[in-house]
């Protein structure tokens, strides 16, 4: 909580530090409930006794601050933005769901040649919880984390509005482990995307492919004797991990020009590479997302169902042969209300239903679960 306190104090000196600048400031306070807080499964064999939800799920209403500045400054041969974000949640039936987060960016974008752009844009994040995920069974990362991104951006305008943007950088991930112990990982990755537009009637249609390749290399130490990680040898339990990610998405925008109102349609395909290969998995997506605006009214929804497989993973009590499958529905819905030139109402809802080839209810890992949370709360533009 102290933290929290100095960076909201940070926050607001950098109010008067950006005061030339054009800004975008809002601070919001919402409340709401969520249900199962930590991902655990529904069900649980241990020891001959069946545990159930109210055993094994957390669910607790909370209460949560956000607050946004966005500074933005136009140059002679480019442009300059700093961003600094930071929120709260306070849970009051579960205080060890906690959470705080502060997020600071940069940015500077200039146009070194006819249609051609540079971008550079640092990303510092920083989230703090108690906990463990327990949907992750293979390194059971923990919810508090540290995260430096580093992108290098090169775009391209094709004329008859087409774009070719590039991304090249550095990812970095640390996660909070007990002392003596360690996860995380380095990351290259280059993404590039092309898009092309139209627009007749009214209308604008889009139509966008998009691939990355990031390159992961864990470490994880798990270590019980309390020493320094940095003298410790890797254990062959954990160790050194290389996990390739390989992404490919393609999707389809139709909106109207007023931006009254926008539909998206996407397909989308994941695939990690595991150079031991039992952790290799591939992932095929749909999704939908619709958006609609009225007078003082805006509707917005998603929906994206997933299909995940991993050819080499068999867990589960005497299980050899059924590979492990995971299907996926996410779904979200937010109504945002106009009060006033300044104040927006809103109330949101989101979901993840997880269901599992493992069915096993001795087994803790790589099994289903459920996760929902309702929200409603006010943002004001400062």
């Amino acid at each position: 909580m102290k933290k929290l306190i100095v960076l909201i104090l940070l926050l607001i000196t950098s109010s008067s530090a950006f005061a030339q600048w054009e800004s975008n400031q809002k601070v919001g306070i919402s409340g709401g409930y969520e249900w199962n807080v930590f991902l655990n499964p529904q069900t649980l064999q241990r020891d001959g006794s069946f545990l159930g939800r109210n055993d094994l799920w957390d669910n607790a209403t909370y209460q949560s601050v956000f607050l946004i500045n966005s500074f933005k400054k136009e140059l002679q041969n480019g442009r300059l933005k700093f961003d600094l974000n930071i929120s709260g949640g306070l849970y009051q039936t579960s205080m060890k769901a906690n959470r705080y987060a502060y997020k600071i960016g940069a940015s500077y974008r200039t146009k070194y040649a006819s249609k051609k752009y540079f971008e550079i844009a640092p990303v510092l994040t920083r989230v703090k919880r108690e906990g463990v995920n327990q949907a992750d069974a293979i390194l059971r990362t923990p919810f508090s984390y540290t995260q430096l991104l580093i992108p290098i951006h090169f775009d391209f305008y094709l004329g008859n509005k087409a774009w070719l943007k590039t991304e090249s950088g550095y990812l970095y991930k640390t996660y909070d482990r007990q002392p003596g112990e360690a996860l995380f990982y380095h990351a290259p990755f280059t993404n590039l995307s092309l898009s092309k537009k139209w627009e007749s009637n009214g209308i604008i249609k889009k139509m966008t492919f998009r691939t990355s390749v990031q390159l992961r290399r864990y470490t994880d130490i798990n270590n019980t004797s309390g020493i320094n990680p940095e003298e410790e040898e890797i254990d062959e339990e954990g160790g050194s991990r290389s996990w390739n990610y390989f992404r490919n998405g393609l999707e389809y925008d139709i909106s109207a020009v007023d931006k009254s109102f926008g539909l998206t349609f996407g397909l989308y395909h994941v695939k990690r590479s595991d150079l031991e290969e039992s952790n290799s998995y591939s992932e095929i997506s749909p999704g939908v997302q619709f958006d609609k605006r009225f007078k003082g009214f805006k509707l917005s929804s998603g929906l994206k169902y997933s299909m995940r497989n991993y050819p080499e993973l068999t867990p589960g009590e005497d299980n050899d042969e059924n590979q492990l499958r995971y299907r996926y529905f996410r779904g979200n819905i937010k109504a945002e209300f106009e009060m006033s030139k300044t104040t927006n109402f809103f109330i949101k809802a989101n979901l993840v239903n997880r269901k599992s080839s493992n069915t096993t209810i001795s087994s803790f890992g790589f099994r289903g679960y459920f996760n929902s949370a309702i929200e409603t709360g006010i943002v004001i533009k400062l």
